[in-house]
């Protein structure tokens, strides 16, 4: 679970970064959605650390260790047009997708139920995101 609050936490604040750098056409829509994103995983990265405590584990809590450990890429401060977002954001999120795939059959129902939530969000927004990219 400590990569995925890394993942967690590396994205949320890659959308940070394209929420305040997005240009272009769709800079309103894209502005506002990408709000409710990194408030999403806001939430995320509380009940993943949190499931972990229940098991009496300690969540990653430094930047570092999360930077040694996290498969998501950073994204520097510059413009970013809203298609080249909605292309990293759908690698990122199919690489999460996956990522939780492979460490749903070791965690406990209530870790996996969480999981399955998640994927199940994610799924949703890799559609809207290709359907905008169209």
């Amino acid at each position: 679970m400590n990569k995925l609050i890394a993942d967690f936490t590396v994205l949320y604040t890659k959308l940070h970064t394209y929420h305040y750098n997005v240009v272009g056409p769709e800079f309103y829509s894209l502005h506002v959605m990408l709000e409710k994103e990194y408030d999403t995983f806001h939430e995320w990265i509380d009940e993943a650390a949190e499931s972990m405590k229940v098991d009496g584990e300690y969540p990653v809590a430094t930047v570092k260790e999360m930077l040694e450990i996290t498969s998501i890429k950073e994204a520097e401060s510059r413009d970013y047009s809203s298609k080249e977002i909605l292309e990293d954001l759908v690698s990122d999120y199919e690489n999460l997708i996956a990522y939780m795939y492979e460490i749903k059959e070791t965690l406990p129902m209530i870790q996996d139920n969480m999981l399955e939530e998640f994927i199940t969000y994610l799924q949703k927004q890799i559609w809207f995101f290709k359907a905008t990219l169209k």
